[in-house]
């Protein structure tokens, strides 16, 4: 989504918001999107043989509040759009 060969963006992003670095990946944060509601973004750099990717992980009480998949997808795309442009910053 935009990070994948850019991870000191994606670092300087996540650090601007507070976001806790995990050992999953290459580079990997989580941080809460709403209270108690938390998120984990998670990037592996690309090589000769694959491309970047990325994957996001909701945290397990998601479905409490967000009853619809289409409500877990707005709050993917409205964190990456908030990361982009702090990381533009």
């Amino acid at each position: 989504y935009g990070f994948g060969n850019k991870q000191e963006a994606f670092r300087s992003a996540m650090e601007k918001i507070g976001a806790t670095p995990l050992e999953h990946g290459d580079i990997a944060y989580e941080f809460e999107v709403i209270d108690g509601f938390r998120v984990q973004m998670i990037l592996w750099a690309g090589d000769d043989e694959f491309p970047p990717s990325a994957q996001i992980l909701f945290s397990d009480n998601f479905p409490a509040a967000f009853t619809q998949g289409e409500d877990m997808a707005v709050v993917g795309d409205v964190t990456i759009d908030m990361l982009k442009a702090l990381a533009a910053k």
